[in-house]
C-alpha cells in the first residue's frame, strides 16, 4: 500500500530530517515485518538460552552444537542474497510503476467530450453520459480480472446494473458475448466499442463539429481500451515463478542459517600439552576481557577468538530489517 509522506520530508532542514519518517506506522517497514521479526528472534533467543543453560553442562553435545553454528556461519556467507534480492526488487518495483502508469483515467476523455460535443440539449447530454458510463464500465470489467477487491465489489453483471454502470439490456449483451467466447476471453473492450459507435453516430447527427474532433475522441477511447489490455497482460504474465521461488528460498535459507551462525558461543579454551588438547578454561567474558582471557589458549571448533559475547546481535537485527524489508517490498508490490 502506498502511503503519502512527502509533507513530512523536507528538502532542507535539520540534520537527519528524514528520521521523522521512521515513526510512521501505516505502510511502514516495521508493520510489514514485525510477525516475522518476532518469530525469528524468538527462536534465536530460545536457542541461545538452550545453549547457555543446558548444553554448557554437556561438553560433547556443546561441541557438536558449536561446530554446527560455525559451519552455518561460514557457508551462509556464500548465498548471493544481495545480488538476488536487489535485482528482483528492482524488477518488481519497475513492473509496479508500469502497472500504475497503465491505469486508464477517464478524466481526459470527459474533458474532450465536454469541449468537442458541447451541446446543451438532452441528446448531447445523454450521449456524453453514455460514453463516459461505458468507458467506466469497460474499466471495471478489466479491473475485475486483476483486482480481488474490485471482483468482490462487482462479482456478477447484476451488481454492475445495481451500481448504475450498466443497464439490463447491456447486461444481456455482455452475457451473450461471454457465451460467444465460451467465457475464455476477456470482454472489457466491448463497452469501448459501444462508445466508439456512439461517437460515430454523434458525428453523423452533427453533434460533433468535424471529423478531426471525432477522430480525437475515438482515439482517446481506443487508448483507454489498450491500457486496459496492458493492465490485463500484467495480471496474466507474471515475473517467472522460478525467480520468485529462488529469491524467497535464498532469503529464508539465509536467515535460518543465521539462527545458528550468528549465535554468540562460549567454546571451551584448550592448550596443547604433549600433542593433545587439554581444557584450560572458559571463554573470556566481555566485561573483563583481559582478566579472563588466558594466554596461549585456543578453541577447537574454529570460532573467532575475538568475538566477545554481547548477548544481543545488533548487526544481525539490522541485517534482518534490511533484507526482510527488501523482500516485503517485493511481496507487497508483486500484486498491488
Amino acid at each position: 500500500m502506498t502511503v503519502s509522506y512527502t509533507h513530512l520530508s523536507h528538502t532542507a532542514g535539520w540534520v537527519g530530517g528524514l528520521t521523522r519518517l521512521l515513526v510512521i506506522w501505516k505502510g511502514s517497514l516495521f508493520k510489514q515485518i514485525w510477525p516475522d521479526f518476532l518469530l525469528f528472534f524468538g527462536l534465536y533467543f530460545l536457542l541461545s538460552f538452550f545453549y547457555r543453560l543446558i548444553l554448557v553442562e554437556y561438553e560433547d553435545s556443546k561441541v557438536v552444537y558449536e561446530l554446527f553454528c560455525v559451519y552455518c556461519k561460514k557457508y551462509s556467507e556464500r548465498i548471493p542474497i544481495t545480488f538476488l534480492l536487489g535485482f528482483y526488487v528492482t524488477q518488481v518495483v519497475s513492473r509496479w510503476w508500469s502497472q500504475f502508469m497503465s491505469l486508464p483515467w477517464p478524466d481526459t476523455l470527459a474533458r474532450y467530450i465536454a469541449v468537442y460535443m458541447p451541446g446543451t440539449d438532452a441528446k448531447s447530454r445523454n450521449y456524453r453520459r453514455a460514453v463516459c458510463r461505458w468507458v467506466n464500465l469497460g474499466n471495471v470489467l478489466a479491473l475485475r480480472l486483476v483486482s480481488y477487491k474490485v471482483m468482490v465489489r462487482f462479482p456478477t453483471y447484476e451488481h454492475l446494473v445495481e451500481s448504475g454502470l450498466a443497464t439490463n439490456k447491456e447486461m444481456i449483451q455482455l452475457k451473450q458475448m461471454d457465451d460467444l467466447v465460451n467465457k475464455q476471453h476477456q470482454i472489457s473492450w466491448f463497452p469501448f466499442m459501444w462508445a466508439q459507435n456512439l461517437l460515430r453516430k454523434a458525428r453523423k447527427e452533427g453533434l460533433i463539429a468535424n471529423d478531426w474532433f471525432t477522430h480525437v475522441l475515438i482515439k482517446e477511447v481506443d487508448n483507454m481500451a489498450n491500457m486496459n489490455g496492458m493492465l490485463i497482460c500484467y495480471g496474466w504474465i507474471n515475473i517467472p515463478l522460478v525467480y520468485t521461488q529462488v529469491v524467497t528460498l535464498a532469503v529464508y535459507t539465509y536467515f535460518i542459517s543465521c539462527l545458528f551462525g550468528r549465535q554468540y558461543l562460549l567454546p571451551t579454551q584448550y592448550k596443547v600439552v604433549d600433542n593433545a588438547y587439554v581444557p584450560a578454561g572458559d571463554f573470556p567474558v566481555a566485561s573483563s576481557w583481559t582478566e579472563t582471557k588466558i594466554a596461549g589458549t585456543m578453541n577447537i571448533i574454529g570460532y573467532d577468538e575475538n568475538m566477545a559475547d554481547f548477548y544481543i546481535p545488533v548487526f544481525t537485527i539490522l541485517q534482518y530489517l534490511f533484507y526482510m524489508g527488501w523482500l516485503k517490498v517485493a511481496e507487497t508490490l508483486l500484486n498491488p
